[in-house]
């Protein structure tokens, strides 16, 4: 297998989304009657700056361009991860009403029953565990993807992943400021044991009682949009074309997708939004900047030139002039 290079220019499109949505929150926080107190937080957001350097070094090096591809992005995703938690809570506190009854609404109308699916898995036990047990670990997934793509030379997927990743989290995130939502559990009035932990917060961050965000302490507060199906989308379309083991992670992948409703406290609507938004970051950031966008400028600049010759000088050498 022939070494693949660094992707510094889709590793720059990924910086660049994480520091102009670093930019846009800490103005908001500036300017703002918002405050973010990061705590433990911090230590997240060196960790990923450290991975950062370590990935800067072996790429500036030449070391290892797997080792390189592999820091930079997921360095890039940790810290992107703790700016996008500002900007969700930066969001929902814009003040929109909660859209709980517009959500189950669309629900009914596409003639989906988010309860009975409910009470389905509560009769399936141990459908319900593997649903679970999927579920949590989403961003080992999402580290298990990229780990995938470096360690099989697919360097350039491995950091287009990447992107997608985060403009699909930056998507959902604003969206959902403008459908804040407690979520079913909360909406049907059943316990959700431990599962919606923003469901009793999101009401005072969206009256305006709440401007404080303890980061460290702040769940994750988008319903509407669906990040985590997005991310299940995106890692299963990444995967699928990694071998055997690409083949099953996809398929993980998909899977713990069915968990997203009861063990992400989601209405369908959210799932089919972050899907569909999952779905068009691949397609999008791929044909732009994966693979196939480089295959076929280097088809292109090695195609040979066509070169026109006369009749007279081919009927010379022997040849046969071309029927019309």
């Amino acid at each position: 297998m022939a070494r693949s290079p660094v992707p510094w220019d889709v590793l720059a499109a990924l910086y660049s989304i994480v520091f102009v949505t670093a930019l846009g929150v800490a103005l908001v926080v500036a300017w703002g009657p918002l405050d973010v107190i990061l705590g433990p937080a911090v230590w997240a957001v060196l960790l990923g700056f450290l991975v950062v350097f370590i990935g800067l070094g072996y790429g500036l090096s030449g070391r290892n361009a797997a080792i390189a591809t592999m820091a930079l992005t997921i360095g890039a995703m940790v810290v992107g991860g703790q700016v996008a938690r500002v900007l969700d809570f930066e969001t929902k506190a814009m003040g929109f009403p909660l859209a709980d009854a517009t959500l189950a609404s669309w629900d009914a109308w596409l003639g989906l029953n988010w309860r009975g699916y409910y009470d389905w898995q509560a009769q399936h036990g141990e459908i319900s565990f593997v649903l679970e047990w999927l579920y949590r670990p989403t961003q080992l997934f999402v580290a298990a993807t990229v780990v995938l793509l470096t360690v099989r030379g697919r360097h350039r997927d491995a950091a287009t992943f990447g992107v997608a990743i985060a403009s699909a989290l930056v998507i959902c995130v604003v969206i959902g400021g403008f459908f804040p939502a407690v979520g079913p559990y909360g909406y049907f009035g059943i316990p959700d044991h431990g599962i919606a932990p923003w469901a009793a917060l999101l009401p005072d961050i969206v009256g305006g009682r709440v401007t404080v965000a303890y980061l460290a302490k702040l769940p994750a507060l988008t319903t509407f949009p669906s990040y985590h199906s997005a991310v299940a989308i995106l890692a299963a379309l990444a995967c699928r074309r990694a071998g055997r083991v690409g083949i099953a992670l996809s398929v993980v992948n998909l899977v713990w997708l069915a968990g997203v409703p009861v063990w992400g406290d989601h209405y369908f609507v959210d799932v089919i939004a972050g899907v569909l938004i999952g779905a068009l970051c691949h397609f999008a950031l791929f044909r732009w900047l994966g693979v196939e966008r480089v295959s076929a400028r280097v088809a292109a600049a090695t195609k040979p030139a066509m070169v026109a010759v006369p009749v007279e000088e081919v009927l010379q050498q022997g040849g046969q002039p071309p029927h019309s």
